[in-house]
């Protein structure tokens, strides 16, 4: 199964590295029964407030992490079918992606 979003681990770990949630164009709300992920309709989402009392946590579309990239950032798919980034192969776009913004903002190129 194709992934839609970044998991809810990949998330804390953009916010934690400081990627500005209103970046962010999804997000998990992890009170309900089952997990779930939802697009943002509200552009005004108060994040602090919604992690900490709502359950509900910013996630980036592959599209919204693509924004994230300076301009001339590539990511390349292998003849076999996986995406390859930094000597790395994923088998997904998402992770590749999740990878290289991660990559970028350590070493202060975003």
């Amino acid at each position: 199964m194709n992934k839609i979003c970044t998991s809810i681990e990949q998330s804390k770990k953009l916010v934690k590295l400081g990627i500005n949630v209103n970046t962010a164009d999804m997000f998990w709300d992890t009170k309900p029964k089952s997990l779930e992920f939802f697009p943002i309709t509200n552009s005004s989402v108060n994040w602090k407030i919604a992690m900490d009392e709502d359950g509900e946590f910013p996630a980036w579309s592959l599209s919204a992490l693509f924004d994230l990239f300076p301009n001339g950032s590539i990511l390349r798919k292998s003849d076999k079918g996986k995406y390859f980034m930094f000597g790395n192969m994923f088998d997904n776009p998402l992770d590749a992606a999740f990878e290289m913004v991660c990559w970028l903002k350590e070493n202060g190129k975003i």
